[in-house]
């Protein structure tokens, strides 16, 4: 097959879509197939529209035998961006006409010549990824113009109705040819938004379990001279607003009285949010308990087997995931996790038998869970132990790889049977 994928960002930017769509690339070209991946050279999502973060370089490479190409996005100077945000929001909520199209330009990204390299390129099909960005509407026209099937992984976050109460996005993946949904949620959801359930397929995420586990257990306590009796708790993951960090650390203010030597470790991208509130939020911190916070921004793809090797409790208290690839990575590790009672990270954690969840916002939910994690080392080895087994039955690239290599299969059978796309029938979105 010759397959073209189409993403708002790719390896080496963080995230999870970025993970999802790199794996799945890499994974269809060890299998003899070919895949292009079309991108921005955005560094990170708020690159858009911050004209003081610095891009990658555009061009064309080879990476892990993906053609990936990097096109230039037009970044929104920084100095505008205030004013944009106020008449973006106004509109928002007095739901006043034109809110959707609005919003969908305020999220962006403003990828130059996406439409036109899509088009130039040969292929059996699109697939684009992730909602709610602007250039999934521009692989859907040029998918339309090329009349090869579109596929979207549009990676629902249920509880952003800022980005996701759009009714513009229903209505094109209503006519796209299939849809793919991380979770049995998303997948229910979709079709409470009337998409069609026979062009949904559930595929989920993965990892390579072969690329854990290795590391010595103590190396992350040595460096940061934490003892082995010592507990930590860990977040990893992009640092960002409606990521739970604000929740965790008012959690964790709860568990200090309790446990007053537990270590607290945040690791993962720094961002905007995260210097602008969640640092100063912990400088503000009484000493006792802000010497129990070790915050890692940015830190090496190679130390994260070690951090979750030595951590005892992993802590996601989300409200934005679309799935939740690290609970995986904790998971393989063999880590009880704790995350938020949304629907898409409630079907990939079973209630009390690989972890626990908490609502969203509830302080005294996420304490007591933590508490009631560390104090038990059983409970902490009994759920851990689940996850474990849930991930190698489940959750691998490899099964993950070969959902997607099936759909897009039938994709190209049903094409040949002249059951795709047919002529110029899409309404406007």
């Amino acid at each position: 097959m010759k397959i073209l994928h189409v993403t708002h960002n790719y390896y080496p930017t963080i995230g999870g879509a970025e993970l999802l769509m790199k794996c799945i690339s890499e994974g269809l070209v060890k299998r003899g197939h070919q895949v292009t991946v079309l991108t921005s050279n955005a560094s990170s999502a708020e690159a858009y529209t911050n004209s003081r973060i610095k891009t990658l370089p555009s061009g064309v490479e080879i990476i892990n035998g993906v053609l990936v190409q990097r096109l230039p996005i037009f970044q929104i100077p920084a100095s505008i961006r205030p004013i944009l945000d106020k008449i973006a929001f106004s509109f928002w909520r007095r739901k006043l006409p034109f809110n959707d199209i609005i919003r969908l330009f305020w999220l962006g990204p403003y990828i130059r010549g996406l439409y036109q390299q899509i088009v130039r390129l040969e292929a059996d099909f699109v697939t684009v990824t992730p909602l709610p960005y602007l250039h999934i509407y521009r692989a859907f026209k040029a998918a339309e113009r090329k009349r090869i099937p579109l596929v979207v992984i549009p990676c629902i976050h249920p509880m952003d109705a800022w980005a996701f109460e759009n009714p513009r996005h229903y209505r094109l993946l209503q006519k796209c040819q299939a849809v793919i949904a991380n979770t049995s949620y998303e997948r229910d959801y979709l079709i409470s938004r009337g998409v069609p359930e026979e062009k949904i397929h559930v595929a989920g995420l993965g990892i390579y379990p072969e690329r854990f586990n290795k590391a010595r257990g103590g190396e992350f306590r040595r460096k940061h001279s934490i003892g082995d009796e010592g507990k930590i708790v860990l977040f990893t993951g992009r640092k960002a607003e409606g990521k739970g960090l604000r929740l965790l650390l008012s959690a964790m203010k709860r568990v200090w009285e309790v446990h007053n030597d537990v270590k607290l470790v945040l690791a993962g991208s720094a961002t905007e949010f995260s210097r602008k509130v969640i640092e100063p939020e912990i400088a503000r911190l009484p000493e006792r308990m802000r010497r129990n916070v070790i915050n890692i921004d940015d830190f090496e793809e190679s130390e994260k087997d070690s951090i979750y090797t030595d951590c005892d409790v992993f802590v996601l208290p989300s409200k934005i995931e679309s799935f939740g690839i690290v609970f995986l990575e904790a998971w393989i590790h063999g880590k009880p996790v704790i995350g938020c009672r949304t629907g898409p990270v409630a079907s990939v954690i079973t209630e009390g038998e690989d972890g626990f969840l908490v609502r969203y916002g509830d302080v005294e939910g996420l304490a007591e869970a933590i508490i009631k994690l560390l104090q038990d080392a059983n409970l902490r080895n009994k759920l851990g132990s689940k996850g474990r087994e849930k991930v190698l039955k489940r959750y691998t690239w490899d099964k993950i790889v070969s959902k997607i290599e099936a759909i897009y299969q039938t994709l190209i059978e049903e094409r040949v049977d002249g059951k795709a796309v047919g002529k110029r029938s899409h309404r406007r979105l």
